[in-house]
């Protein structure tokens, strides 16, 4: 899918909270209504080196932050998270998503090793995998299909430039009451019609 480019004003960036990357991108996608997601792509996330990854976004701009759709296909009963260059290494617990006191789905987080299995090289490459739940959204209903939904972006390297904005250690538990969290700043729900929340920092 070729990539949407939209020309921003500096400072406004797409963010979304973990409650809504489960309860509405990753629901809209798993039930087929994803019309208006073009700006996330949907690939094989670990067919491709992370390096790669980022030419696939549907979402170009300047912050080092990229997410994905990716279908979730299992090897058996254990997740494939191997590439060619490297593996998909979990780090620590999975994380729970809490929407107005009901858990919707887990963040799994994930740091890139380069190099054979069990021997590779750790790397700044991290990605937080969102998986939802929900008994309704679990892939076996008519017209649905099973998904996960990955924020890609690299840590930055010591002593070089900040980070992505959004960048923030994990949390063990994360809980939100409703869908009106922002980050850093103001929230605008129609700022951009291909956009469902829009930041300002």
């Amino acid at each position: 899918m070729a990539a949407l480019s939209l020309n921003l004003p500096r400072g406004f960036r797409f963010c979304p909270t973990d409650v809504e990357l489960i309860d509405h991108f990753l629901r809209s996608k798993i039930t087929g209504n994803d019309q208006n997601l073009h700006f996330i792509s949907e690939l094989h996330f670990f067919k491709r080196e992370p390096w790669d990854l980022p030419d696939f976004s549907g979402l170009q701009t300047e912050d080092q932050e990229w997410f994905f759709f990716s279908p979730q296909h299992r090897n058996g009963n254990r997740l494939n998270r191997a590439t060619n260059a490297g593996y998909w290494k979990v780090s620590g617990k999975d994380v729970k998503i809490w929407s107005r006191a009901r858990l919707i789905g887990m963040k799994k987080i994930l740091v890139f090793y380069q190099g054979p299995t069990p021997n590779g090289k750790i790397t700044d490459w991290v990605m937080h995998e969102y998986h939802t739940t929900l008994k309704e959204l679990d892939g076996t209903h008519p017209s649905q299909k099973s998904f996960v939904l990955c924020r890609l972006f690299k840590k930055p390297n010591k002593g070089g430039k900040a980070g992505p904005a959004k960048f923030r250690p994990a949390a063990l538990e994360v809980k939100a009451e409703d869908h009106s969290e922002n980050c850093n700043g103001i929230t605008y729900d129609t700022i951009a019609s291909k956009f469902e929340r829009i930041c300002f920092d």
